[in-house]
């Protein structure tokens, strides 16, 4: 079967609202013309099932952790340590200090949330597990030029949206 790997906006768009209107993203669709988006988008949801579950796990473990860690030396900074020692009520203090660890740990989740993401691709395109960096790996190996191109712009795009989506969290997160 010979592949239609030409980047046309209008056979995306028709190919996403036939997906939705199937309730078919994400799963091969061989009624549908094998485009660059079609490869990728098959591709992506399987990638972004995977990251969710390891990223829900680290922030499980590692993350609260970190975030125990960060609140023990916010309750060991000066302000906290004159806090108690003005009486202040422990709780509120204890209150501050994690709310003062919000902030920071959204910052280091900016950062760690992506490179989960790029560690993923390379472990999927290594073993040849099925997701997009398998298939970032193939069209590199075939010399497919539009779905490398289209794969990395996908794998970059939501890697950007992981990093601003903790960004704005940190944001909008109430600091000390």
């Amino acid at each position: 079967m010979r592949q239609n790997l030409e980047f046309n906006f209008i056979d995306f768009f028709a190919y996403i609202k036939t997906s939705f209107a199937k309730g078919s993203l994400g799963f091969s669709d061989f009624e549908y013309p094998q485009t660059v988006q079609h490869f990728v988008l098959t591709a992506f949801p399987h990638s972004l099932g995977k990251y969710f579950l390891i990223l829900a796990i680290c922030f499980g473990t590692f993350g609260i952790l970190l975030f125990f860690l960060t609140v023990k030396r916010n309750l060991n900074s000066r302000f906290s340590e004159f806090s108690t020692f003005l009486r202040m009520d422990k709780a509120k203090v204890l209150k501050q200090a994690r709310i003062a660890a919000l902030p920071m740990q959204a910052l280091f989740w900016s950062f760690f949330a992506p490179a989960i993401f790029v560690a993923l691709l390379f472990l999927e395109a290594k073993f040849n597990i099925p997701g997009l960096g398998s298939t970032i790996k193939t069209a590199y190996y075939l010399k497919d030029f539009p779905l490398l191109y289209g794969s990395s712009l996908y794998a970059l795009a939501f890697a950007l949206i992981a990093n601003m989506f903790f960004l704005t969290l940190k944001i909008i997160l109430p600091h000390k």
